[in-house]
C-alpha cells in the first residue's frame, strides 16, 4: 500500500475501482452495483485522500447495462473489460460509432441522468478501453519466458495498430513464484519478462500513457 500511495502521490498510477467487494456484477441489481462503486470510492478517499477515480476495471470481467447506468450516476467515466465481454454483453447504451481523438480510437456509451427535484436531464459518456493482453490468461494458456514476452509484443502491436493504445493487465501474482501464491516475494525469471517487455515496446517506439491520456476529458 505504501508504494501505490507514494507513486499516487507523484502521479505515477491513475487509480481505479476494481469492485469494492470483488463480486460479478453481471449478478448484482443496479441500487447493489451503485453501492458498491460507493464505497469502492470512499474507500480510496480514506486509504488516499482522492475519490476521483475514473476507471471500472470488471472483477471477473463481467458488466451489463446496469453497470454502465451505476458508472454514470457514480462519477465513473472510463470501462475496461476483455474484449470478449465487449463484443458478447448486451449495451443498449453503446453508440454505433466510435469516438476519435488524437492519436486514439474509443467506443462510447451514452447515458441520460435525470435530477429527481430538479428534472434537469444530464448527459454522460462511458468510455471503453477493452483489453485482450492479460499475463496471467496468457500464462494458464503455457506461455512462459521469451514466448509471453513476443505474444505480449505481437498483440500490443495489433491493438496499437487498430485503436492507437494496447491495455496490458498485470496482477501482483504475475511476477510471483506461483499464480496462486499472495506474498511479497519476486520471480526473477517472471519479472524479467516484464522487464523485456518494456524494454520491446521502447525499442519499437511505443510510450505508456494513463487511461485518460487516450481517452477525452471528464465529460458531462
Amino acid at each position: 500500500f505504501k508504494k501505490v500511495k507514494e507513486g499516487h502521490d507523484k502521479g505515477l498510477f491513475e487509480i481505479g475501482i476494481h469492485g469494492y467487494r470483488h463480486l460479478r456484477y453481471s449478478e448484482l441489481s443496479l441500487q447493489e452495483q451503485r453501492d458498491d462503486f460507493t464505497n469502492a470510492k470512499n474507500r480510496l478517499l480514506s486509504l488516499l485522500g482522492n475519490d476521483d477515480a475514473r476507471l471500472l476495471g470488471v472483477p471477473f470481467n463481467e458488466f451489463n447495462a446496469d453497470t454502465i447506468k451505476a458508472m454514470a450516476e457514480s462519477g465513473l467515466d472510463m470501462l475496461s473489460t476483455a474484449y470478449y465481454y465487449e463484443r458478447n454483453t448486451t449495451n443498449p447504451y453503446k453508440v454505433t460509432t466510435s469516438y476519435t481523438t488524437g492519436n486514439s480510437i474509443i467506443q462510447l456509451s451514452g447515458f441520460t441522468i435525470t435530477d429527481s427535484q430538479t428534472g434537469e436531464h444530464t448527459r454522460k459518456r462511458i468510455y471503453h478501453v477493452p483489453f485482450d493482453i492479460s499475463f496471467q490468461s496468457l500464462m494458464k494458456e503455457g506461455y512462459s519466458g521469451n514466448e509471453l514476452t513476443q505474444e505480449v509484443l505481437r498483440r500490443a502491436d495489433i491493438n496499437i495498430s487498430k485503436y492507437g493504445f494496447a491495455v496490458i493487465v498485470l496482477h501482483p501474482t504475475d511476477v510471483s513464484p506461483s499464480i496462486n501464491l499472495v506474498k511479497n516475494v519476486v520471480d526473477p525469471k517472471r519479472f524479467q519478462v516484464l522487464v523485456d517487455i518494456t524494454n520491446g515496446l521502447e525499442d519499437k517506439g511505443k510510450g505508456f500513457s494513463h487511461f485518460s491520456d487516450v481517452t477525452p476529458p471528464r465529460f458531462s
